[in-house]
């Protein structure tokens, strides 16, 4: 992230580290750059050493200095904060409090405080994160203002346009340095997904958010996290700030009693089921082209209608409106964009069929936790005159508890279940689909084909025209997970050519 040719006062490493007794040639040394990859490290720049799950920070560290760093901040055993020259090199070892903490303020300082010039939303949640930044971005675009979103789907600054990093919340230095550009670039609203994995490893740290929105709270990730507890923890502590806008989602039961506990926040709600939330609906109504329903907020009322399909894309759409006017839009030009949104590419989205291809209802979703698969198969069930057909998966190295779960979602809520792989990682694949069986009660309307063109060919064969398919877990992906390389494969690409032959 190199910022070298901006010689300013706040560069300095004095500057970067105030109250630090520092030698005479760091006070005013102006670093390079501030890495946290080790990789992208250049001659005479600063290195922060995060912890690392894989506990290579040494080796981190050597790589750092072979490129030429000059500094190394790193984490003090002590808890003291001090800074001491390495024998015999022109390099210093800076140790400190919390590195997580002081890496990001480093580099949000060094940079120039991007996010202080932006109108920043943040949106977590175990589902609806992906939706919620993208409709932003689209409404945010409908009333002509230059705006950005950063998450799975990757960094956007054009509609339809997506840049992959990689990550739904890109490592610390990769998100300010993301920030800079898009002040550079003009940009006035962003919309990022925050992650749990982004929370706890400090990802976002010094990011000055307008607004911090809950979407829900449901099992995902405890491979990493260990516990429920711990992982809503993880995203109801982040909501502990003092100046950001907070919009809750009511109807969920973790999100719910936190709000209750802190009641003295700037907290708006949002419900669908809940009618004393402050952005709620009523008289719902669901049609086989989108949603019409009476909506309530501080703002006034209207009539919300948009083309999105099922309860929880109008819950993310009620998140949409409160951020929305909470910034000061109308309500009425907020109702008017909200008829335009499109669905959110591999949520919930139909296959569009060509003149000729074999008529079928197909629909791509990124579900991949029980309660995500959930919500879509009841979200189109209000749409399907016939029968409902799953095909999924389960992601291996990840949460396998989840497995199970995920057959008995499925079997309440589709008339035929088609289990098939969705990025098996390094595990074998037919061992992740033994998991998932086990959690069927009965083996009447299941099958299991571990190659997933061939799941949902067999999907497509076994349906009419009345019924509806859903493809779930891939999404907007674009390749298969094994053994540690990924295969291009699109479960979009794979229907259309399917279809065609």
């Amino acid at each position: 992230m190199s910022a070298a040719s901006v010689q300013d006062a706040s560069m300095r490493l004095g500057a970067l580290f105030p109250g630090l007794r520092l030698p005479d040639t760091l006070v005013d040394f102006v670093p390079t750059g501030i890495y946290v990859d080790s990789r992208a490290v250049t001659r005479g720049s600063v290195f922060c050493s995060l912890p690392s799950l894989s506990g290579r920070q040494q080796d981190y560290i050597s790589q750092a200095l072979g490129c030429g760093a000059r500094v190394i901040v790193q984490q003090s055993e002590d808890g003291e904060i001090r800074c001491e020259s390495r024998d015999g090199e022109n390099v210093y070892v800076i140790e400190v409090g919390d590195i997580k903490v002081k890496t990001a303020e480093l580099v949000h300082v060094f940079l120039g405080r991007p996010s202080d010039k932006l109108n920043v939303v943040g949106v977590t949640g175990t589902n609806g994160k992906t939706s919620c930044t993208d409709l932003l971005g689209q409404c945010w675009r409908y009333f002509h203002v230059k705006s950005a979103t950063i998450g799975t789907l990757g960094v956007s600054t054009e509609a339809g346009i997506y840049a992959d990093t990689g990550h739904t919340t890109m490592d610390v230095a990769g998100n300010h340095q993301q920030l800079a550009a898009f002040t550079e670039a003009g940009v006035k609203n962003v919309a990022m997904e925050v992650s749990s994995h982004g929370i706890d490893q400090g990802r976002i740290n010094s990011v000055n958010f307008f607004a911090k929105v809950i979407t829900n709270i449901s099992r995902d990730h405890l491979d990493y996290h260990g516990t429920m507890e711990n992982y809503a923890g993880t995203k109801l502590t982040w909501l502990e700030d003092e100046t950001a806008i907070i919009v809750a989602n009511a109807d969920d039961s973790y999100v719910a009693p936190w709000m209750k506990k802190n009641a003295n926040k700037k907290i708006i709600s949002y419900a669908i089921k809940d009618a004393s939330a402050q952005v709620s609906a009523q008289n719902i109504q669901f049609y086989g082209d989108g949603i019409v329903a009476t909506l309530t907020t501080p703002w006034g009322s209207g009539e919300l209608r948009t083309s999105l399909i099922g309860e929880f894309n109008l819950s993310n759409v009620l998140a949409v409106v409160a951020v929305l006017c909470a910034q000061g839009e109308s309500l009425e030009k907020v109702l008017s964009v909200v008829r335009e949104l499109k669905p959110v590419p591999g949520r919930i989205e139909k296959v569009a069929l060509e003149d000729g291809f074999k008529s079928r209802q197909i629909y791509i979703d990124y579900a991949h936790t029980p309660d995500a698969l959930e919500k879509v198969l009841k979200a189109l069930s209000r749409h399907c005159s016939d029968k409902l057909i799953c095909t999924f998966g389960c992601g291996g190295d990840r949460d396998k508890g989840k497995r199970p779960q995920m057959a008995a979602v499925a079997e309440a809520n589709a008339d035929l279940v088609l289990v098939t792989s969705d990025n098996p990682r390094s595990e074998n694949p037919a061992a992740i689909i033994n998991d998932v069986m086990r959690g069927f009660s009965s083996d009447k309307n299941v099958i299991a084909i571990e190659d997933r063109t061939q799941a949902i060919c067999r999907a497509i064969d076994l349906a009419t025209e009345r019924d509806i398919v859903l493809l779930a877990g891939k999404g907007h992906e674009n390749y298969q997970e094994i053994d540690g390389k990924k295969i291009p494969y699109s479960d979009y690409d794979e229907v259309r050519r399917l279809l065609a032959d």
